[in-house]
């Protein structure tokens, strides 16, 4: 029996997932079978840092950024995108599915590329402040590999055993803020002043 499935999601550097199944005792004692067993590590395939950026520019300035990507134990192919943000309602930022405009955040050299394990790359890119009267700006950059796959079902080890397929994608969502001085945001643009008495 193989299972496929995709495992994602925003991983920080520090975080190892274990999975376990086991089959119960009274399971084994009814079928007279072998007990089933699921056990995978799971940890990320490279990490990225930092993880934000934060800029203080004006309208119209081109700022460069530059994250650095370091595979760990095993080779990973790497992909970066620049995407749109979003925030759902318990406060997690996610990436967006609308496109970002390339005349404001450009992504410098190759977008895909393979590392060997152990080895680094740094992501370039330039970002140019859009010109519109906000006092705040934050563009995101995915970090994500093509995955990871488990154990092959049939593998010679895996005869007449269950086996179960996993798939493992690494992605981060690293971020650029760009605070803009002396901007005013669109609420306040609204403001006006009726009335006032000089004291």
């Amino acid at each position: 029996v193989a299972l496929s499935c995709l495992v994602a999601g925003f991983f920080s550097p520090s975080i190892v997932v274990a999975q376990e199944a086991k089959k119960a005792p009274a399971d084994r004692q009814r079928g007279g079978g072998t007990p089933v067993q699921i056990q995978q590590l799971v940890s990320p395939s490279f990490k990225v840092t930092p993880m934000v950026r934060q800029f203080e520019a004006r309208r119209g300035k081109v700022l460069e950024f530059d994250f650095t990507v370091e595979a760990t134990a095993r080779p990973a192919r790497v992909q970066v995108l620049a995407v749109s943000m979003k925030q759902d309602e318990s406060g997690v930022i996610l990436p967006d599915n609308r496109p970002v405009d390339e005349g404001v955040v450009k992504i410098e050299g190759d977008t895909e590329f393979e590392l060997a394990a152990g080895t680094e790359r740094v992501i370039r890119g330039e970002i140019k402040v859009p010109n519109v009267d906000t006092n705040f700006h934050s563009f995101g950059i995915l970090v994500r590999d093509f995955g990871v796959e488990g154990d092959e079902p049939n593998a010679p080890d895996a005869a007449n055993r269950p086996r179960v397929k996993l798939k493992f994608v690494t992605q981060y969502l690293c971020r650029c803020d760009i605070t803009v001085p002396g901007a005013r945001s669109a609420d306040l643009s609204k403001i006006e002043i009726v009335g006032g008495e000089l004291m």
